[in-house]
């Protein structure tokens, strides 16, 4: 478990810069909330009782980022997807 929280914790990194290069169009400054996203306490020390919250903050920002691409070109592919992870999100949360 311990290995799949910090496997969910990079990809939250990275979704994160995703999301953030996705709003302002600027490297750095992506790279600086992602390397603010990597050094909360959350990701860096991982526990049983914020286990459930690596998984959720990771669907949240997916979720975000999912719904930012269907804003910026809407499609039946950028809808299947945000539905999609919508659904996951609230299943992780339901967990």
């Amino acid at each position: 478990l311990f290995i799949v929280a910090k496997l969910f914790s990079l990809i939250q990194i990275l979704v994160f810069y995703s999301v953030a290069y996705l709003l302002t169009k600027k490297a750095r400054v992506a790279g600086y909330g992602a390397l603010g996203m990597a050094l909360l306490p959350t990701v860096v020390y991982w526990s049983t009782s914020t286990a459930l919250d690596n998984y959720f903050s990771t669907f949240c920002i997916w979720t975000l980022l999912a719904a930012l691409t269907y804003i910026k070109r809407p499609g039946w592919v950028e809808a299947v997807w945000l539905a999609a992870v919508v659904f996951l999100m609230l299943c992780v949360r339901f967990e």
